[in-house]
């Protein structure tokens, strides 16, 4: 149906295998794994406010449904 698909047009997907995402209190979506970068390239900064707690922060806002799926 017109509903289902602009449902399931709405989500980025599942994550990768090996990968772990979820929200943060503020509704950020967090990614973990051993496809995420581990710094910024000349940039500690940028790295120190991406990468907390083991968490690479993406600067997106979003949920996961009760699928498992992003939805940005």
């Amino acid at each position: 149906t017109p509903t289902d698909r602009a449902r399931a047009f709405s989500r980025a997907g599942v994550p990768v295998l090996g990968a772990k995402v979820k929200t943060d209190e503020h509704d950020e979506v967090l990614a973990q794994g051993h496809m995420i970068l581990d710094s910024y390239s000349d940039d500690p900064g940028a790295t120190e406010t991406a990468m907390r707690d083991g968490w690479f922060h993406t600067g997106d806002g979003g949920r996961i449904d009760d699928e498992g799926c992003v939805i940005i």
